[in-house]
């Protein structure tokens, strides 16, 4: 594990702790992707807007959970981005798979939570297609 991604000597029950350089939840520390990280991401974000697509993930939904954090719509896209989570998780934590293999679900969930929060505008920049998609079907509906 990185030494940037990881205080030595914390357990989980420091779970939530807020560090200045980000999140701490168990022994590791969860920081919004940087530009490095998003760019490196680009294959996977291109996979996860395809099957949002393939489930007609709406702007709306996309829009509530932006505004309102509402669990029921993270809920539906965590359970999209569960096939790209190691992924995700390898670039966020700066970890390797062996590792995120031995992390209780417990903190990986909880990590999982804290980056999709952490990174919100960013995948609502991301996803902003689907908004733009809507827009010109309402107006061909209207015509």
């Amino acid at each position: 594990m990185n030494k940037q991604s990881a205080k030595k000597g914390a357990s989980s029950a420091d779970a939530s702790v807020f560090n200045s350089a980000g999140v701490q939840i168990g022994m590791y520390i969860v920081k919004p992707w940087t530009i490095i990280q998003i760019a490196g991401l680009s294959r996977v974000f291109e996979d996860i807007y395809h099957e949002l697509n393939k489930r007609n993930f709406t702007a709306k939904k996309l829009e509530d959970l932006v505004e309102t954090q509402d669990e029921s719509v993270l809920a539906e896209m965590l359970f999209v981005l569960m096939q790209y989570l190691p992924s995700l998780l390898v670039t966020t934590l700066h970890c390797t798979q062996e590792e995120l293999e031995s992390m209780p679900p417990e903190i990986c969930s909880e990590i999982t939570i804290t980056m999709v929060k952490q990174n919100i505008n960013y995948l609502k920049n991301f996803l902003s297609p689907f908004k733009d998609m809507m827009q010109k079907e309402m107006k061909s509906v209207k015509q």
